[in-house]
């Protein structure tokens, strides 16, 4: 028997080695990640370490997802972020790290990370974003399973139109908890959305090559997310919001410090862009059937199968005409509701009673005002609680719309910076809310006249009818009023002066037969009088209003909305700028 070679014992023993256990499960463990398409998370960085930092273990933290890597264009940081980062890659090799010595703006970074990636699928991610477990594989499961589909996002707190939902946290420490809960909810949801904001999304490299990288001319940033979104369905590729995904958002932690003069200039400027691009597109003949279009043109030359038209709503195309914005406004019916929902929720949240107080309100001011008014000035009314409580209940929805819906614009002014909406949706909810209010006001009103046995009539009927016109009014003068506020916050204040006189003008607490014959007319030259008659004739005297007061509320309703309206849609190109 011949000794064996070393070379042969070397040999076997590397086998060995190879067929450990431990070699084999990492070898088993490398296959099934390639079963997964691989995927490049683009990220841009530009000073903010402290939110890089929380994004980045956010990503490493919360992502189940196996095959996935992330570049991250730094665009000149000056906090020492690229240091930072350069030693962080040093420990984590998912990630790499390009440092570009100036900001070459939003655009051309993410250009930059996708060309360096290696990814089937691309992932925009802002650095001012916390994500949460699942957020990649949703989007990836539904790209793959959805050929049809060109992008995909999540929904989150700091985005506006529909993929905007309220979070059901108070700070970070609550997020992970809040967002599973909410990811078991909604598991598998998704929805058509004409706009994807690029702080977090995903399509597929095919599609990317397709229509082209982001376009570079628009700088800084501004407007390449609504241009992109509009290449994606000019291409024929639907745009889809995932329920199921969630991805918390700071919002504006780069925009947000540049100085009010430089922001102004930079929205200005890729605005015109924005407008004069797409403008040129429109008016553009499309080429022969087979004929290649032009590189960058690709995706707006073609014409979307009708299946996939989206309805889109574009600021910076805005003419300024009140149809056009009655237009826009319909496309945005789900970020109203939000709206709606999202002030009631804030309104009483932290009550123990909850929406009790809106019918608890009315009633407790009245009482108050039926001792002082009855007993106090000695004038009775039959079932005087009632004629009170009518008036109250209309006058606080008169109030409140109007006042809330006049700072709105400014609350709103977060959104209208970021994403591009219709900026008539702000007042428009404030009234919304009222509504909702109003309508759950009328139940202790009807509450009090089965207490008092006050009759019912079939007069009731119109009782919605006058909601509908005195709303119609309030929106009208919300409209003029927002529109004002946003340029000059004096309004505010003079408008709280002149609602005290305009209260005591309008017959809310005392019958019109105390005044004096000769100051009558003041009181019926008031709009606000024959609003309150068509809503409290079919309550309080179970009869139908007079008709010379409901064709003077239809006039008023109407010519206030025609004049808010005009008013709103000539300055809203300025309110971004100004909020």
């Amino acid at each position: 028997r011949h000794p064996t070679p070393p070379e042969e014992i070397e040999r076997r023993r590397e086998l060995a080695r190879r067929s450990s256990w431990d070699e084999r499960a990492a070898r088993m463990e490398e296959e099934l990640v390639r079963l997964f398409p691989p995927v490049t998370v683009g990220i841009v960085t530009f000073n903010n370490r402290e939110l890089t930092e929380l994004c980045l273990e956010s990503v490493r933290r919360a992502t189940v997802y196996p095959n996935y890597e992330i570049v991250v264009v730094d665009n000149g940081s000056s906090d020492r972020t690229p240091e930072w980062l350069e030693e962080l890659a040093g420990r984590w090799p998912r990630l790499r790290v390009i440092a570009n010595e100036t900001n070459r703006g939003f655009a051309a970074a993410c250009n930059q990370a996708f060309e360096a990636g290696s990814g089937q699928i691309l992932c925009f991610l802002n650095n001012d974003t916390v994500v949460t477990r699942g957020w990649l594989t949703s989007m990836v499961r539904h790209l793959v399973e959805h050929p049809e589909t060109g992008m995909v996002g999540p929904v989150s707190n700091g985005v506006a139109n529909a993929a905007r939902v309220e979070p059901g946290y108070r700070d970070l420490a609550g997020l992970d908890e809040w967002a599973a809960s909410w990811r078991r909810e909604h598991r598998g949801d998704s929805f058509p959305i004409p706009m994807l904001a690029l702080y977090c999304a995903a399509l597929r490299r095919e599609v990317w090559e397709e229509v082209g990288p982001l376009d570079e001319s628009f700088g800084t940033g501004m407007f390449e997310d609504d241009d992109y979104s509009k290449r994606l369905r000019k291409a024929g590729y639907e745009l889809r919001c995932l329920r199921e995904a969630y991805v918390h958002h700071w919002q504006q932690a780069s925009f947000g410090k540049l100085p009010g003069e430089e922001y102004a200039r930079l929205f200005e400027e890729n605005r015109r862009k924005y407008r004069e691009k797409w403008r040129q597109k429109a008016g553009a003949a499309e080429p022969a059937a087979g004929e290649a279009a032009a590189a960058e043109g690709v995706a707006a030359a073609k014409e979307p199968p009708a299946p996939r038209e989206l309805p889109v709503y574009d600021s910076a195309e805005s003419s300024g005409a009140i149809s056009a914005m009655i237009a826009d406004l319909l496309q945005y019916t789900d970020l109203l509701r939000l709206l709606v929902g999202t002030n009631l929720k804030t309104r009483y949240k932290r009550s123990l009673l909850g929406v009790a107080w809106t019918l608890l309100n009315p009633l407790a001011t009245m009482v108050v005002m039926t001792i002082a008014f009855s007993a106090l000035f000695r004038f009775s009314l039959p079932d005087y609680p009632v004629y009170v409580l009518a008036g109250l209940t209309f006058w606080t929805f008169f109030q409140q719309s109007t006042t809330q819906a006049m700072s709105s614009l400014v609350w709103g002014s977060g959104l209208l910076k970021k994403v591009h909406i219709p900026a008539a949706v702000f007042p428009l909810s404030a009234v919304g809310t009222g509504v909702v209010n109003m309508a759950l006001s009328f139940v202790p009103i009807l509450l009090i006249m089965v207490v008092l046995h006050h009759p019912f009539t079939w007069a009731l009927l119109f009782v919605p009818v006058a909601m509908v016109l005195i709303s119609i009014f309030a929106l009208g003068i919300s409209l003029i009023l927002s529109s004002l506020a946003i340029f000059f916050s004096d309004v505010v204040e003079m408008y709280g002066v002149f609602l005290r006189i305009w209260f005591y003008l309008t017959p809310v607490m005392y019958p019109e037969k105390i005044v004096p014959e000769r100051f009558l007319w003041m009181i019926k030259i008031n709009p606000l009088y024959h609003f309150m008659l068509c809503w409290r004739a079919p309550i309080y005297n179970g009869t139908l209003p007079p008709m010379h007061s409901v064709a003077v509320c239809v006039l008023w309703a109407a010519g206030m909305l025609l004049a808010g309206a005009w008013v709103f849609s000539r300055q809203e190109h300025q309110f971004a700028l100004r909020a």
